[in-house]
């Protein structure tokens, strides 16, 4: 035990005789280290330029701290990943800085641009990279992040050799994409009969990835209504912080007999410029008739709901007469096994977020 204490300290030792220069690889908010984020960034490639770093945003901050007595020669290396792409670049301090307990500072915006505006001279191999980037953007016409794992990784080395001379720092964030919110129950869509429901205290479900919610639920003269005119009306109730993508109202809203309810989810983003943008769904009705509601219930009304996901070109004229008829789905079966309704319902979460596509239906 002595001896691999002692082993581990000389170690220890030799490291801190090395490390001449102390690293902080450091995010700018809203980013974190290990973080996942659904964010717009319109205007990121739009307005890059090369030759004008304050053009581009703040990813990333470096600090080089010397933490030695004297200064030490050193380059930098600076390695990046996205999906398979890889890059790096070579960081040469063309000062004798930082001085025993100086620091220098330098950001993504030096890093990227050909302005000179660090004391470092910079040789990137970075443009397979940028390109795949760039190309996925113009692909995807968002002008935002692509999707993935953004990973960084900076260390000091001695010239001319590959001996650390400072500790290695580390970042990386998950990009997605923000998923449409899709509304699952109860309700139909604005421009159909409102769905009849039995529950005055339903459970209102809907899909997306995104992290918090807001909850509106308005209560409706005219089921014949649009959304624009739903939009002006004050809410029965307005909810704050959903963070999960159900929710049941509290004992102090109490719904009624045959007065049509309309509601709609929202979620804010903020790009990392600060800016605000609403995603909302579209307004789903429904209606607790006194008389009892008919229809299939919750099952059928996920199959309904389903269908009008369909994308353009699929028929299911045929299975919407079944289902308005009082059809009430037996089974689900999903590449040749039976599914339970949670399962259908993390199914269509998988549908929002384009991991699968619909390539037919069948109601046997």
């Amino acid at each position: 035990m002595a001896k691999k204490l002692m082993i581990l300290f000389f170690i220890l030792m030799i490291f801190s005789l090395n490390a001449q220069y102390h690293i902080n690889f450091t995010l700018e908010p809203p980013f974190y280290n290990g973080g996942t984020f659904n964010l717009f960034y319109f205007n990121y490639f739009a307005d890059f330029d090369l030759d004008d770093s304050a053009s581009q945003p703040l990813i990333f901050t470096i600090n080089i701290q010397n933490v030695s007595s004297e200064y030490h020669d050193y380059y930098l290396r600076l390695d990046g990943q996205w999906s398979t792409y890889t890059g790096d670049s070579i960081l040469t301090p063309d000062t004798n800085n930082p001085q025993p307990g100086g620091m220098e500072i330098i950001t993504n915006q030096n890093i990227v641009s050909h302005d000179d505006t660090s004391i470092y001279n910079i040789d990137n191999n970075f443009d397979e990279m940028q390109d795949a980037l760039e190309d996925q953007v113009l692909a995807d016409e968002t002008g935002r992040m692509p999707d993935g794992v953004y990973a960084g990784t900076i260390q000091a080395f001695e010239p001319g050799t590959d001996n650390p001379l400072s500790n290695q720092a580390t970042i990386y964030i998950t990009i997605t994409s923000p998923t449409p919110i899709i509304l699952i129950l109860p309700g139909s869509p604005l421009g159909s009969p409102p769905a009849e429901i039995e529950d005055f205290n339903p459970n209102f479900v809907w899909v997306s990835n995104l992290f918090e919610y807001t909850f509106k639920i308005w209560e409706l003269d005219d089921e014949n209504i649009t959304a624009e005119e739903i939009a002006l009306l004050n809410p029965l109730e307005v909810i704050d912080g959903i963070v999960s993508t159900t929710y049941s109202l509290p004992l102090s809203v109490q719904l009624v007999n045959d007065q049509v309810y309309a509601w709609q989810v929202s979620a804010e983003l903020v790009t990392p410029e600060d800016e605000a943008v609403i995603l909302e769904s579209d307004f789903y009705l429904f209606i607790i008739p006194s008389a009892g509601a008919t229809g299939g219930g919750d099952n059928t009304a996920i199959i309904q709901n389903m269908l009008n996901q369909m994308p353009p070109g699929y028929e299911t004229t045929q299975i919407q007469n079944l289902l308005n008829g009082g059809y009430v789905p037996d089974e689900i079966i999903l590449e040749g096994e039976v599914i339970t309704w949670e399962q259908l319902l993390l199914w269509l979460q998988n549908l929002s977020n384009g991991t699968w596509n619909i390539l037919g239906l069948t109601i046997e």
